[in-house]
């Protein structure tokens, strides 16, 4: 097989295509195979003491991350009880949004490795230099999914102790350009209760009394002064998270590492509803962040469960509170995508062969769309259904004109508003009824303004069929 001269190594086995022949730098090792199994391809990543690459198996025709340590900490017995640590724990902890481990090893070239699984993607701390604050359903899918991830941890006995957005990688899905599963990282530092996880204890070391082990920018109080540490410490450093997901800063903005640790230790954490960034926060949310931010452990929500039971409760209020504040003024790329495809209650090329009017649905959660279907039916009318309202706009611009289209105004990357937008310049007077579960009145009234002929809250669907038959008797008399 004849091979491009760029090209080192074989797609389909990771066989060496060209030898190199100049002395590996001290900072790659590209090209060692690891137990004739994993050859390493190219540096991806590096933190305090690790190194990440990707590698490829040489007998399946998959990459791989192999996790090693820097040169000048391999031999360090104490970085190296970390790194042991790291694969009894992670390999004990079974969770889709946790990283998978494979396989552990020690090599005369590159010292302890870890075999993990690739992912494709990028941390959440460069998604938020990158992008500021991030858009509030990307908030609370990776609080929720990295809550998830805790939540496990905790219950078999582990405390992260190093929570923070360097640790929380946004791993891409595949065949979904936009789309991202979360994944909690490096629990090198992680304590374990013996009495929880007896059999993975065995050889592990616990951080002396009075050593304080973590980041500074997100340690807790009981952390930072030595004391014994438990999952209530973790639930203070993912209040610093969601702090800073929420906010786009820090709950604390200081110049070194000290001045982050007396802050943690001894000011109370400023309101998010001070920030004039986050003035939208509604107060239960606030007074949710500021009790995760408490100094006492008591005093703080007691489990991750009660955190993520708290925001499922709070969560279309923080929606309705987050648009009415966002929507109005920021009209491009608001949400990121979440693809889906067409759904029918009949077959598409039978469409035209009913006297039954058509009416487009655009709804993100799959559930309304299923009861605005259910509805619409009932009163005889025929349904084609969209999850996002790019898949909208193209149907619509390949398609003759429906009766009607319902559509949410609150979803990813195309907003209802911009809809309707596209719609008018597009169609003219084509019927469009909002129906959200929004509690904004400055929003509903935005899409009146911007032609919405009906405006309808999702808990009044029941008057759905009612409204599309009068838009349609309006339609008639206007033509």
């Amino acid at each position: 097989m004849v091979y491009e001269d760029a090209l080192r190594f074989c797609g389909s086995d990771g066989a060496v295509l060209i030898e190199d022949v100049a002395p590996l730098s001290s900072r790659s090792l590209a090209g060692i195979v690891l137990d004739e199994r994993y050859r390493l391809v190219d540096l991806v990543g590096a933190g305090g003491v690790g190194e990440v690459y990707r590698a490829r198996h040489t007998k399946i025709p998959r990459d791989l991350a192999v996790k090693v340590l820097q040169a000048e900490f391999r031999d360090d017995a104490d970085v190296a009880s970390r790194f042991r640590r790291e694969v009894r724990i992670q390999a004990k902890l079974y969770h889709p949004n946790i990283i998978e481990v494979f396989d552990f090893g020690e090599h005369p070239d590159v010292g302890l490795y870890i075999v993990m699984e690739f992912l494709e993607g990028e941390s959440l701390a460069d998604r938020v230099a990158r992008a500021g604050t991030l858009q509030i359903l990307d908030v609370l899918k990776i609080v929720e999914q990295c809550g998830s991830a805790l939540n496990l941890a905790h219950a078999s006995g582990v405390v992260h102790r190093d929570v923070k957005a360097e640790n929380i990688f946004l791993a891409k899905k595949p065949g979904a350009r936009e789309e991202f599963d979360v994944r909690l990282l490096d629990f090198g530092v992680a304590q374990v209760d013996e009495a929880k996880h007896r059999t993975m204890t065995r050889g592990v070391c616990v951080t002396p009394p009075g050593r304080s082990i973590g980041t500074p920018y997100a340690m807790s109080p009981e952390q930072i002064s030595g004391a014994r540490v438990d999952r209530r410490s973790d639930i203070y450093s993912f209040g610093v998270l969601l702090y800073e997901l929420l906010a786009g800063e820090l709950p604390f903005e200081c110049e070194s590492a000290q001045d982050y640790l007396r802050a943690h230790l001894v000011s109370p954490a400023p309101s998010l509803r001070a920030r004039s960034t986050t003035r939208w926060v509604p107060r239960a949310l606030d007074v949710l962040v500021l009790r995760m931010l408490e100094k006492a452990p008591e005093r703080r929500p007691q489990t991750i469960t009660e955190v993520l039971d708290c925001l499922d409760g709070l969560r279309t209020l923080v929606l309705s509170k987050w648009a009415e504040a966002h929507l109005p003024r920021r009209r491009r790329g608001l949400l990121k995508v979440h693809p889906g495809g067409p759904e029918r209650n009949k077959p598409a090329n039978s469409i035209d062969a009913t006297d039954s009017p058509l009416v487009v649905i655009i709804d993100d959660e799959a559930a309304t769309r299923f009861l605005i279907r259910q509805h619409i039916s009932r009163a005889g009318y025929a349904a084609v259904l969209f999850a996002t309202a790019a898949e909208g706009l193209e149907w619509l611009r390949k398609n003759e004109p429906p009766a009607c289209v319902v559509v949410d105004l609150l979803m990813p990357k195309t907003n209802g508003l911009e809809f309707l937008k596209a719609v008018r310049a597009r169609l003219g007077a084509l019927p469009v009824i909002v129906c959200s579960g929004l509690e904004s009145s400055s929003l509903l009234d935005e899409a009146k303004r911007l032609g919405a002929s009906r405006v309808l809250q999702k808990h009044q669907l029941h008057r759905l069929p009612g409204l599309v038959a009068e838009v349609l008797d309006e339609s008639r008399v206007s033509a």
